[in-house]
């Protein structure tokens, strides 16, 4: 800027003179002035930039526009591929997080709604001076019948049967706390003719539970699910109820039912099952999802069939508060059984809810004991409904005699079928079978002793007719019992001089829901001289009941239960609590772990069983026990591959390496290998060339079958099925192991197309092997081997599944009446024939399955054995004295 105003100054000079040149020295001193004082004050000198300097400038610049040193707040981020997977797992995790949320404040509202709820009712009681009995809700039960659109004449047979209609339907609401509707969803397009027509039905009939569901065959499940969350929503009751459209439904007895379990928070009730998990497409109840099972071959877990279940209200509630997370099966009853697992929920196995249709419903008009439900098994309902209905209802129905005691009944001495007087006096029991009496029977508690003064007890067990004849009856066995006490000691003289000529067991069922008592059955026991008894669990009711009673128990272990007791820890535990706790006054001599493994083509199962047996034995062992209890299992003659000739007999070939352990088990531990064999199954399966005297130990002369391998002959069906299995058993090298029937009879009852099963025949069956027994004759093979036989069974068991043959091979029926004259008198069986002239048979010569043992497969049975060892001699010494006594008393 000073050179600038220099220049101007030098034009000017030339006008101006001295003055002007004057001012301009002052102003150029000035100038250097202000610079030095600059500098002094900056105390900074300028220099020329160099071009490094220039540089870092430049680049300085730079890193601060692109933002390096100091970022933009608008900058660009740096783009970084798309994570889909982390989003959706994030997104998943706050849906979890959104549901649980919702749940736990649905179950606070619940709770609330409830606490809330009995705030008011305690209220309500104490404003109107009433207190309330109990804190159940008012409802007892609300029942839905699972219907469908076209299944109107379905809903009327069940309207015209068992469902009360109109004002009948309004009382029981009112004064029972019962609802029952039928429940049904909406057609796919709502409001459609579907639709209509059951608008139009619940406006005649008023007994709809419409839900928010399309229906469809398949959407079983959820409609169960929709049906559950509905009702609890609704009405507020103890019980939920789910049946079908085709099953018969005793209201009385459901009522009974239910009744005995409201105390219980938490109870799933139904007829429990553990089925086969259904891989192949094609099947009926065929599962999609069969993998989550596990292994192909694996079982449901514990659920109640589909027919007919029952839930508390906290499970009504859990599956209402939870249904948008429970996974649905394809089957219903499956999806019902998988909501409860892992929560503690007791289940309740109650068989009355899975009643056989007619004729099982035959024992109700004599026991005033009727069925919760009933259906046929074959078809998983009534078959035919529409039609049968009404026949069921006759049959099954409440009728008059409405909820009686599920306790066996005595009924007096004149009309009763069993009379049981307990009384101090010998122990003699008058037996009488049909209008007469038959015999007098020991039935000691203890083996008698020389020099004993008298008996225990004395039980006269009748069966009298209302007639002037049979009344007479009574007193003159009443007067016999003081001279019977005072000839004891005579009487028991002679029995100990009398050897015990038989043992034989007897299958005690319990697959029913009308049988007596366990102290009921005891008298019966003790009456026929049962000694030993087989079952098929540890029911600790039955172990109580016949302590100190001298009979010898053979306690069962289920099949559910191999896979946990092959644990030695579990298996040591199981011991002491059903075995261990009850000795020694129970005398239990054996445990029978599983039953018919082998043949349940299950792999799992099987390959569960020998373990199971070692660790069973290992925890006696460890209790000093095993020399008072054997172990071991029993078999159906399904194991054998042949069977004919009985020489030639031999095991599946897909069974030899685990019945070789099984047999190597029996030997070191010496206990005796079980079989099941029932010729009734070879006859039935081929009736037209199976003879049936053969079968029934009556075969001509003549006709006997001869061996051609060992020349040996056989009169009779039983024999050469055991050959059959000692020959399988000596191929594999255990010649020496010991073999006993675990069960084997013949029914009085099937169906049409069940040939022989008659009372003639099964008593026939019976009575000669008892004499067959009697005889204490082995077998052509083990002529030396006295047979170990379990008859089954002793009672009728009216809820078995299957064929009507199936509930009919007891010698008694459930009131304690035989079902026909065996007499159990075994001196008679042996000194003379039992049966008489034999019949014409269908064929001159027995018949026989060829290579495959497909006719000799054993029943499915929860049975008991008691072996009944009958004195024969004595028979006749008791029934003498006591005339000679009495006539000398006289």
């Amino acid at each position: 800027m000073g050179l600038i105003l220099g220049s101007r100054a030098k034009y000017r000079a030339g006008n101006g003179g001295n003055n002007i040149g004057g001012s301009a020295k002052w102003v150029s001193a000035l100038c250097i002035f202000s610079f030095c004082l600059g500098v002094v004050v900056v105390n900074r000198f300028w220099t020329l930039p160099t071009l490094i300097d220039t540089e870092k400038k430049d680049t300085s610049a730079r890193k601060y526009v692109t933002g390096e040193i100091y970022p933009a707040t608008r900058c660009e981020r740096k783009k970084e591929p798309f994570d889909i997977v982390s989003q959706v797992s994030q997104s998943n995790n706050i849906i979890a997080a959104l549901d649980k949320t919702i749940s736990s404040l649905e179950m606070q509202l619940i709770a609330a709604r409830s606490a809330k709820a009995e705030k008011e009712e305690k209220y309500s009681s104490s404003e109107s001076g009433l207190e309330e009995s109990n804190n159940h809700p008012k409802l007892l039960f609300v029942m839905g019948i699972i219907t469908a659109f076209g299944s109107r004449e379905r809903r009327d047979s069940i309207r015209e049967t068992w469902m009360p209609q109109g004002e009948f339907l309004k009382k029981l609401e009112k004064d029972k706390g019962i609802i029952i509707r039928f429940v049904i969803g909406h057609s796919a397009a709502p409001g459609g003719v579907s639709d209509q027509v059951i608008d139009a039905e619940d406006a005649q009939h008023k007994d709809f539970l419409r839900l928010n569901h399309i229906e469809g065959y398949h959407e079983l499940s959820a409609k169960t699910q929709i049906y559950f969350s509905t009702a609890a929503a609704k009405w507020d009751a103890n019980f939920y109820i789910k049946v079908d459209d085709d099953v018969h439904v005793n209201l009385g007895t459901i009522s009974s039912l239910l009744g005995r379990y409201l105390l219980k928070p938490r109870v799933y009730i139904g007829c429990m099952k553990s089925g086969p998990v259904l891989a192949h497409k094609g099947v009926k109840y065929h599962e999609p999802e069969y993998w989550k099972f596990g292994e192909e071959g694996n079982k449901y877990f514990r659920h109640a069939t589909g027919q007919i279940y029952a839930i508390s209200k906290d499970l009504a509630t859990y599956i209402s508060v939870n249904r948008h997370i429970l996974h649905r099966y394809a089957n219903e009853d499956v999806s019902l059984g998988s909501w409860f697992i892992g929560l503690d929920v007791e289940h309740i196995d109650d068989r009355s809810l899975c009643c056989g249709t007619p004729p099982d419903c035959e024992w109700k008009k004599q026991a005033g004991n009727p069925c919760g439900a009933s259906f046929d098994w074959s078809c998983s309902g009534i078959c035919k409904s529409v039609e049968r209905m009404e026949q069921v209802h006759q049959r099954c129905g409440e009728g008059s005699f409405g909820i009686n005691s599920r306790r066996w009944k005595m009924k007096g001495s004149r009309n009763l079928v069993a009379s049981v007087l307990a009384v101090s006096a010998a122990s003699v029991s008058f037996i009488t079978y049909g209008d007469r009496a038959v015999a007098l029977i020991p039935c000691v508690d203890q083996e008698p002793s020389i020099g004993t003064g008298s008996f225990n007890h004395f039980v006269p067990f009748l069966r009298v007719k209302n007639t002037a004849e049979n009344n007479r009856f009574m007193p003159i066995a009443m007067d016999l019992i003081p001279l019977l006490r005072r000839c004891s000691t005579f009487l028991l003289i002679v029995s100990a001089m009398v050897p015990a000529s038989v043992c034989v067991g007897i299958n005690y069922g319990q697959i029913a829901n009308n049988l007596p008592h366990p102290e009921d059955v005891k008298p019966l026991l003790k009456s026929i001289g049962a000694t030993r008894v087989k079952l098929y669990d540890a029911d600790p009711r039955v172990l109580k009941a016949f302590a100190n009673s001298g009979l010898e128990f053979i306690v069962g272990l289920g099949n559910e239960y191999l896979a946990k007791i092959r644990d030695p820890r579990q298996a040591l535990s199981w011991v002491k609590t059903n075995v261990q706790c009850f000795l020694p006054s129970t005398k239990i001599t054996s445990i029978a772990v599983g039953n018919e493994v082998l043949t349940l083509n299950d792999s799992l199962l099987s390959s569960n069983l020998l373990p199971a047996m070692e660790s069973i034995h290992g925890a006696l062992v460890s209790l000093n026990l095993d020399k008072q209890v054997m172990v071991t299992t029993a078999h159906n003659l399904g194991i054998l591959e042949v069977s004919y000739p009985p020489s030639s007999g031999s095991f599946r070939r897909d069974l030899t390496q685990k019945l070789s352990g099984i047999l190597d088990f029996h030997c070191k531990v010496g206990s005796p290998f079980l079989i099941n064999a029932y010729p009734y199954f070879a006859y039935k399966a081929n009736p037209k060339q199976v003879s049936l005297d053969f079968v029934l130990f009556e075969a001509r002369p003549g006709t006997n079958l001869v061996d051609p391998v060992s020349g040996l002959r056989y009169d009779n069906m039983f024999h050469a099925q055991i050959d059959a299995a000692y020959s399988a058993i000596e191929k594999l090298g255990y010649k020496n192991v010991c073999l006993q029937i675990s069960e084997t009879g013949w029914p009085s009852k099937g169906d049409a197309d069940e040939a022989g099963a008659t009372p003639e025949n099964a008593c026939k069956y019976n009575g000669n092997l008892l004499k067959l027994i009697a005889e204490k004759k082995g077998t052509p093979m083990r002529p030396n081997f006295n047979l170990n036989v379990h008859l089954f069974a002793l009672f009728n068991e009216n809820m078995k599944p299957g064929p009507t043959s199936e509930r009919n091979f007891g010698l008694f029926k459930p009131d304690g009446s035989p079902v026909y004259n065996l007499g159990f008198n075994v001196t008679a069986l042996q000194t003379s024939n039992s049966s008489g002239p034999a019949p014409p048979s269908s064929s001159s010569s027995p018949a026989w399955s060829g290579t495959t043992s497909s006719g000799y497969l054993s029943i499915t049975s929860n049975g008991t054995g008691k072996k009944l060892c009958l004195k024969c001699a004595l028979l006749l010494v008791w029934v003498s004295t006591a005339i000679a006594m009495a006539f000398n008393h006289s």
